[in-house]
């Protein structure tokens, strides 16, 4: 039977900034999130100093500064890519791989690959400047904790079940993955504190007291694999594009520019994922803390042929806020989504489209092929990116090292 194993990069968002900070190395960095709010990831030097994840930046800016850490904006653009970097060299060695998170995945492990892991390990490392862990079990249940291990060793861990079963009593239920608050407290109410303690029990109590949930995690930490890798991926069903602003949004003009940005941004994705969509969603909304917490919004319109238009989806957005703005309500998080999405190859015209419709995808199409090529060339009348700057704290943003070309990194001998 193949093994399941874990692939995971390390302090991703710290890791990805420190590929083009080498001096930042062993130092303490960390990463805010899209406002500058709050912490979203964190150097080992960080978490030695006792900051914990999500704790508001102003909270411990001083802190901060007097230990000389390094902060950081999230740089989305410069993460993605470098996670597509690390997937490309993973599935260059691996058939068999799930992607779960931006900088995480599960495989199979064949025994004829095992001798692969090292090099593989190696080569992200080296190729693509991430450090990753590997750990390997019968499970992903039991890969999770074991990849937890490989973090602290820095070594690929291969664990077989008698070595699993030599640990299990001082592994902690607390410490496994998939199990919450809730679960630990059940157990604990049980007296069940160790994966031995919950081991022990009987098939039929666990069934009787923990549910399917818990018969399912019996048998993951028994070794026997019940969430299997899944090495299709389903076919995505929803595209978004969203954000809350510094400074409220009160203008229609400042919405507008809103909207109609999350709009390019979902189109170009779905155009890069070939893709069409059946529907258009549009939404804003005040603060939750705010007088106006009732007047927010969200219009939807449905298409009679699935598209991709850049132009159609910006009108029927413009119509849909048109009828949906409030004057005077202080709008802070914003967004788009598109739902249906289909193959664009799977399209069949249908008899009512317009010539003119026919024409803007056309022109669709032109728009993104250029912007392809010259990063965001060209953009629909009206529109700015300076709306980001004016409404976005991002002070601490790195450049865009891999993705535009003005921000390449300049080696000098």
């Amino acid at each position: 039977m193949p093994k399941i194993g874990v692939i995971d990069c390390n302090n991703f968002f710290v890791s990805c900034e420190r590929v083009f900070r080498p001096d930042l190395k062993n130092k303490p960095v960390v990463v805010l999130s899209g406002n500058d709010g709050c912490v979203v990831a964190r150097s080992k030097e960080i978490k030695d100093m006792g900051i914990s994840m999500g704790v508001p930046y102003f909270q411990i800016k001083d802190i901060l500064q007097k230990s000389g850490a390094t902060v950081f904006s999230s740089n989305f653009a410069l993460y993605r890519d470098i996670s597509r970097r690390v997937f490309n060299t993973i599935k260059s060695e691996l058939d068999h791989i799930e992607p779960y998170s931006i900088d995480e995945c599960f495989f199979l492990l064949l025994d004829k690959e095992i001798n692969k892991l090292e090099k593989l390990k190696l080569r992200i490392e080296r190729e693509v400047g991430i450090p990753v862990s590997i750990g390997v079990a019968d499970s992903k249940t039991q890969a999770k904790y074991v990849n937890g291990v490989a973090k602290k060793t820095q070594a690929v861990e291969i664990w077989d079940q008698p070595k699993w079963l030599n640990h299990v009593n001082e592994i902690r239920l607390s410490e496994i993955w998939g199990v919450g608050k809730s679960h630990v407290q059940s157990f604990s109410k049980q007296g069940l504190q160790t994966v031995a303690d919950f081991l022990n029990l009987p098939e039929n109590y666990i069934k009787n007291h923990f549910g399917i949930s818990g018969e399912r995690l019996y048998f993951e930490l028994k070794g026997t694999s019940v969430f299997s890798v899944e090495t299709t991926a389903e076919q995505q069903k929803s595209v978004m594009s969203s954000r809350s602003l510094a400074v409220p949004a009160e203008g229609y003009e400042t919405l507008e520019v809103e909207i109609v940005n999350h709009i390019h941004t979902v189109t170009k994705d779905l155009i890069g994922m070939n893709l069409v969509a059946d529907a258009l969603n549009i939404y804003a909304y005040p603060s939750r803390y705010s007088d106006f917490i009732m007047e927010g919004f969200s219009r939807k319109v449905s298409f009679d042929v699935a598209t991709n238009d850049l132009f159609q989806l910006t009108k029927e957005g413009i119509k849909l806020l048109r009828n949906a703005y409030k004057k005077g309500v202080p709008y802070k998080r914003i967004g788009v989504a598109v739902f249906g999405l289909r193959p664009q190859n799977s399209l069949s015209t249908s008899l009512f489209v317009s010539e003119n419709n026919l024409k803007t995808q056309e022109l669709s199409d032109l728009v993104f092929t250029i912007n392809s090529k010259h990063k965001e060339m060209v953009r629909l009348g009206g529109l700015t990116k300076g709306i980001e700057n004016k409404n976005v704290n991002k002070r601490h943003l790195s450049p865009a090292y891999t993705t535009n070309w003005t921000s390449l990194k300049i080696v000098k001998t």
